[in-house]
């Protein structure tokens, strides 16, 4: 309830004008303020006439008999409702003309403020950076009556470049490698006064590049154990610098690591494995994958071997080419062919 009008007839009559039952109604551009009103007069006094009351539109005609001494008539309705429209407004004031006819007879102005409709929420996020695009997300957690529209502001042009986002609008035109910002800004719907909110974003666009390619990968092993290795390995690309992470192993075995180089722990000593790794560039691009071979460190082995001339006491290894120095003794025994034993 809110009292819009006082009409002072003298100390012991007043004619009160009062709102109620306020709402809204609509949505914009068809939004609309609706209440209803109820007069009552207060004060010390004796009413016996037939009255008009009036409040722009609306009205009450009848007959009053209040006796001597009255302090307060009780409300009485107007008939009808206020029913104005809000255009592309938060808040209005509006004002009628107000009176009594019969007795006593008063004249005035109601004057009335609406409730202030709440600002909207909203969220607002960049996504699908590119070279020269970038896509600006956008929309309305609430928006009351419609009221509101999401404008997005560019700061480096210093303008207004979308006016009604709703959703994802993509950004063209835009440089490589350069950093972005933008303004998501709610307004008004018909885009009237100035920003409610603001949320910043930023970005920077993507680098174009040629596609990264492996160059070779290098070996650090660690022995650990009798039995064991740490093993080491890096790769080196044609631009080291907008490599992202890199994917290791073979036969659906595979490791994600972010940068150049990854360690596999306790490794088996005398084995060979076969592995590839490939690399994925700061444009989500992956390379060409690079196959390549290593070994763990072998022990040696004391054993007989035949030198081309004779047989004697020699050492087995195996080289970096995957080949055997020597080659390991065997017997046959008459069945079978056997190792012949290892000296150690």
């Amino acid at each position: 309830m809110s009292e819009i009008a006082v009409l002072k007839y003298n100390e012991y009559m007043s004619l009160h004008f009062d709102v109620y039952n306020e709402r809204y109604e609509g949505q914009y551009p068809n939004l609309r303020y609706k209440a209803n009103v109820r007069v009552k007069f207060t004060g010390n006094f004796s009413i016996y006439a037939y009255n008009t009351i009036k409040m722009g539109g609306l009205s009450w005609a009848g007959n009053m008999s209040y006796p001597k001494w009255t302090n307060d008539s009780g409300w009485i309705g107007l008939n009808g409702e206020i029913n104005e429209a809000m255009g592309c407004s938060r808040k209005k004031e509006f004002t009628w003309a107000c009176s009594c006819s019969g007795w006593p007879n008063l004249e005035g102005t109601a004057r009335l403020k609406t409730p202030e409709i709440a600002k909207p929420t909203f969220e607002a996020s960049v996504s699908d950076i590119d070279i020269n695009s970038i896509v600006v997300n956008g929309r309305f957690k609430s928006n009351p009556y419609n009221l509101y529209a999401l404008r997005v502001y560019d700061v480096v042009n210093k303008k207004y470049i979308l006016n009604k986002l709703d959703g994802s609008s993509k950004i063209t035109g835009l440089t490589q490698n350069t950093d972005y910002e933008y303004y998501v800004e709610p307004f008004m719907a018909d885009l009237s006064g100035t920003k409610l909110d603001q949320k910043k974003l930023t970005a920077k666009t993507l680098e174009n590049y040629k596609e990264i390619l492996i160059k070779s990968v290098s070996f650090q092993i660690n022995q650990v154990s009798d039995k064991a290795d740490n093993v080491t390995i890096n790769v080196s690309t044609t631009d080291d610098a907008h490599v992202v992470k890199t994917v290791w192993g073979s036969s659906g075995d595979y490791r994600t690591v972010n940068g150049l180089s990854i360690t596999y722990e306790n490794l088996p000593k005398n084995t060979e494995y076969q592995m590839e790794v490939y690399a994925t560039d700061t444009l989500n691009r992956d390379s060409v994958a690079f196959r390549f071979k290593f070994n763990t460190t072998f022990t040696y082995m004391e054993v007989w071997v035949f030198d081309g001339y004779e047989w004697d006491r020699g050492y087995s290894m195996l080289l970096v080419n995957g080949k055997y120095k020597y080659c390991r003794l065997y017997y046959f025994d008459g069945n079978n062919w056997l190792p012949a034993k290892t000296f150690k």
